[in-house]
């Protein structure tokens, strides 16, 4: 039996409201179901704050999605008020239509900003001839390390003003993962990157000028970039954030009463930063699709849902039989993961939409991705929302504690938004 109600397959309104008497203070997206009541996202559960919006009604103006500027608005009001006419955007990954929005190039283009995207190998003497530095605004995405100390040493010598950005943070991991000798490297260049930024005036190297962050997390740990006294820090958030905005102000959703459940699909096992760690595809590979394909079929018949797999957007894999059936949908996370009835996942900062929503998320595991390098990060995600990752190994045993897997614990995603998502700036 489904455990959501047999309501009838309407199409629903998604108003974001907020009460002053709430005890989150806390403005969430509520779906009208058919019956006019209001609903939770997660599987159409009765309101349990309020049992009806009266009380939040009764609050001009509340009814209304509470929205904060995006990274892409904050960035343009700096440069306005600094007097910067143009961007030198420098990234350390090819650029990318995907890169390109997620960090509002296009948007400040629109806005008639001369930007110019390179890569921090790029030839960066000629950037003082063609990029007076009182006019330009250096827009830093790559992380100070060995391979780019030289790009910010110049730049501090040049006299550039640098922003930089460390949003999209995750939980810390509570433990390591077998490793391998990618990682080995990794943690070596880790462990010299982190010298460099604690003693970065000794390579010549001054602290950037703006700091863009998202979340307490990404101000209250450590970061890959030189800050210092001068450096102003300005409140952003999460780039799964800025989507969320974009849906909320495309205005009410309709939909059919949430019929389907997203797979969150990492592509773990071809994901361009373990393969440039050095990491392989697993022998047991194919096992884990078998287990995944059965685990999907299960939750079909228990929840009277359909799943999709919402691709990474990185990823570059052709074998489509590999969820059997399924259909594969690439660049629609964030309408998926809104029209969805529950999120199934490993760990992907694309759960950053499935908190924002609302919806209940279902963490998932086996014994052989418990020493795979993404393994910890699976089950600290899950312990941030107060939840167990289901192991899908056995069937005899998850199936028994599916019925409870669609639980939301409302103070911890309020605290996980906090901390991982949104910046001090409110909504």
């Amino acid at each position: 039996m489904p455990l959501t109600p047999n309501l009838p397959a309407l199409a629903v309104e998604s108003v974001k409201k907020v009460c002053s008497t709430c005890p989150f203070k806390f403005p969430v997206l509520f779906e009208i179901g058919p019956d006019g009541r209001s609903y939770y996202p997660c599987s159409m559960k009765p309101l349990i704050v309020h049992d009806d919006m009266q009380a939040c009604e009764s609050h001009p103006g509340n009814d209304q999605p509470v929205l904060v500027a995006t990274n892409a608005e904050i960035i343009l009001s700096l440069m306005r008020e600094n007097g910067f006419s143009q961007i030198l955007a420098i990234y350390g990954r090819p650029w990318t239509a995907f890169s390109t929005h997620r960090f509002g190039i296009d948007f400040l283009q629109e806005q008639g900003i001369h930007v110019v995207t390179t890569a921090p190998a790029a030839s960066i003497e000629w950037f003082e001839q063609d990029y007076p530095p009182a006019h330009t605004l250096i827009y830093l995405l790559s992380p100070l390390s060995v391979q780019t100390w030289r790009l910010y040493h110049i730049l501090t010598k040049l006299k550039y003003r640098c922003l930089v950005r460390h949003t999209g943070l995750l939980p810390a991991p509570f433990r390591r993962a077998t490793p391998f000798l990618g990682s080995i490297k990794a943690w070596f260049s880790q462990r010299v990157t982190e010298f460099m930024v604690n003693h970065h005036n000794l390579f010549g190297i001054a602290p950037v000028d703006f700091f863009l962050g998202g979340g307490k997390a990404s101000f209250s740990g450590s970061s890959p970039y030189p800050t210092g006294p001068s450096t102003r820090y300005l409140n952003g958030h999460a780039p799964d954030y800025d989507v969320y905005i974009e849906l909320m102000k495309k205005g009410q959703m309709k939909s059919q009463v949430h019929k389907i459940a997203v797979f969150l699909d990492s592509d773990d096992f071809h994901h361009p930063d373990f393969v440039r760690m050095g990491g392989f595809a697993p022998l047991w590979e194919g096992m884990y699709y078998a287990r995944l394909r059965r685990f999907f079929d299960i939750v079909e018949a228990i929840f009277g849902v359909h799943v999709i797999i919402a691709a990474h957007p990185l990823s570059t894999s052709t074998d489509t039989s590999r969820f059997g059936s399924r259909e594969i949908i690439k660049g629609m996370t964030g309408d998926l993961v809104r029209a969805s009835a529950f999120v199934i996942a490993h760990a992907s900062t694309a759960i950053n939409m499935a908190v924002l929503f609302w919806k209940p998320i279902i963490f998932i595991t086996d014994m052989d991705y418990v020493d795979f390098y993404v393994g910890p990060l699976i089950e600290s995600m899950a312990g941030a929302l107060r939840k167990k990752p289901i192991y899908i190994d056995d069937p005899a045993i998850y199936k028994a504690n599916l019925n409870t897997a669609l639980h939301v614990d409302p103070i911890a995603y309020h605290r996980y938004i906090d901390e991982y998502i949104r910046g001090a700036r409110g909504w």
